[in-house]
């Protein structure tokens, strides 16, 4: 089979077709009437030229390292995405407590870890009288809207905060195992 040309495809192009490979993902039924057998899910990817099915798909990057190349194993044809050094979302582990782990999007084995479940949460503050005996005297003056209000600021606090070490863990690795690469930031919220 000759060559096949390489399409260039934007990063939001290749992970929109991620999406969809991982939405067409099947599963075998499980049974409780049966022998427990090994069970795999089935994972195909379905070639955006000729719309062949296929069970497999290569990436190769290049030696730049800004772009990787993929290739559809039977039909052969390929594409070129930009690698985006974007923050990936991160994945939940719950044992023993909730935990939101946070991989380098150049996929070394580097991983930072954060922990929601044990942050303490951040004080309310709302205006009160002081002049007030009991605590419905004090809040007395206080609206839904600021409670609404005073709950707003401790969370945009607490994520400015959390921003901050997540931006200063990704800077800190780049600086070491990606020396002369940008780091990447937050997105904004």
């Amino acid at each position: 089979m000759p060559e096949q040309t390489v399409t260039q495809w934007t990063r939001p192009q290749w992970d929109q077709y991620i999406q969809q490979v991982n939405d067409s993902v099947t599963y075998p039924e499980i049974s409780s009437h049966q022998p427990l057998r090994p069970a795999f899910p089935t994972i195909t990817y379905t070639c955006p030229v000729c719309l062949y099915t296929q069970s497999g798909i290569d990436l190769v990057q290049s030696e730049n390292g800004e772009t990787f190349t993929a290739t559809w194993r039977d039909c052969e044809h390929r594409v070129s995405v930009p690698i985006v050094d974007e923050i990936p979302p991160p994945s939940f582990l719950h044992d023993p407590v909730l935990t939101a782990r946070f991989h380098c999007p150049r996929h070394c084995s580097w991983s930072y870890d954060e922990f929601p479940s044990l942050e303490p949460a951040a004080p309310i503050r709302l205006r009160a009288r002081a002049q007030a005996s009991t605590l419905t005297e004090a809040l007395a003056g206080v609206t839904q809207e600021d409670i609404t209000a005073a709950i707003t600021t401790a969370a945009d606090e607490r994520d400015r905060a959390f921003r901050a070490r997540l931006k200063d863990a990704y800077a800190r690795h780049y600086a070491q195992a990606h020396p002369g690469i940008t780091a990447p930031t937050p997105a904004a919220p």
